[in-house]
């Protein structure tokens, strides 16, 4: 995800990107002479160089520390998703941005998507009436169950954190926050329902499937007035790899046939970023994505975590 930041900010006007940081230098250097920028392979000498802005694409049990010591050298943040690996964490580091007079801008794409984006716009719009239920998934090739998925989990909270929590996030930003989750199946493949306040909702996360598989996403709402649906299915295993796949929004009323929706295009990473540049022109938190929706998104889906572990359903509404 560094090279997908890097690059895309590289293109965007006025901007200029400094260094580059990687533990491994051949990879510093091998981005670095793309975007035109410093080889960096020292944390510390990172936070030295002139910046507006550091972005934080590194492993989910990096981003608070180094969050923090960007805040308190001046800088402002981009951070990756998860915000965090637990919501204290997460907690911390929103105050720390409120305490030091610097944006957190946390990297939840889907809330850049254009047809997510559009999507929601309708269901919020009234296109299909009262949404009564969501259908999400969010498919990837994998290499099969972990024997111990405790090292992944050290990491970046094991794929019911890193991946499902995109949907988590969209959920809620769609229907508002759970009350309760559930979950069923394995670490690197769950099932998790949740239930809001008017609606009910399955998502399905797999980091597991047969190499080759191409990465895949839907979101399908169910409304008492009709059903809108969005599919992609990217044209390799990455979901920056569009070429060659699908992208279709349909929207389908009582006794009409299906609508295709058209949408105009743009790449997300692109348009993330260039919403991001805008808010630290500006100096303005964003409304896109506040600081404290990437907190709510990791409290859902750490919520899903636990109820895959203990086979029981979680209560969300107080959960710390």
């Amino acid at each position: 995800m560094g090279e997908t930041h890097a690059i895309r900010w590289a293109g965007l006007p006025d901007v200029r990107v400094t260094a580059v940081y990687s533990r491994t230098p051949q990879r510093a250097q091998t981005l670095a002479a793309q975007v035109g920028a410093e080889a960096i392979t020292d944390l510390d000498r990172l936070l030295q160089v002139p910046a507006d802005v550091l972005d934080i694409c590194l492993p989910t049990d990096h981003h608070c520390a180094v969050a923090l010591a960007a805040l308190a050298a001046g800088r402002h943040v981009v951070c990756e998703k998860p915000i965090a690996l637990t919501v204290d964490d997460g907690q911390r580091m929103v105050q720390a941005a409120e305490s030091a007079g610097r944006l957190l801008l946390v990297a939840h794409v889907v809330r850049f998507w254009p047809e997510y984006v559009q999507l929601r716009q309708m269901v919020h719009q009234g296109a299909i009436g009262t949404p009564t239920s969501a259908l999400a998934l969010r498919l990837q090739q994998g290499p099969g169950p972990d024997p111990d998925p405790a090292p992944r989990r050290v990491l970046n909270g094991g794929p019911v954190v890193d991946l499902q929590i995109h949907d988590d996030d969209y959920l809620a930003w769609l229907l508002g926050s759970p009350r309760r989750v559930a979950a069923c199946g394995r670490d690197r493949h769950v099932f998790t329902s949740l239930r809001f306040e008017q609606a009910a909702a399955v998502a399905e996360a797999a980091a597991d499937l047969p190499e080759g598989f191409p990465f895949t996403s839907t979101i399908r709402v169910r409304g008492d007035a009709g059903v809108i649906e969005y599919i992609f299915r990217a044209g390799g295993s990455r979901p920056d790899e569009p070429a060659g796949g699908i992208s279709a929004l349909t929207l389908q009323l009582p006794g009409q046939p299906g609508r295709t929706v058209s949408v105009a295009p743009g790449d997300p990473y692109t348009l993330q970023l260039e919403h991001f540049a805008a808010c630290l022109r500006s100096g303005t938190p964003s409304a896109v994505v506040p600081a404290q929706d990437a907190v709510t998104a990791l409290r859902i889906a750490l919520a899903a975590r636990d109820a895959l572990d203990s086979g029981t359903a979680v209560e969300i509404g107080d959960r710390p």
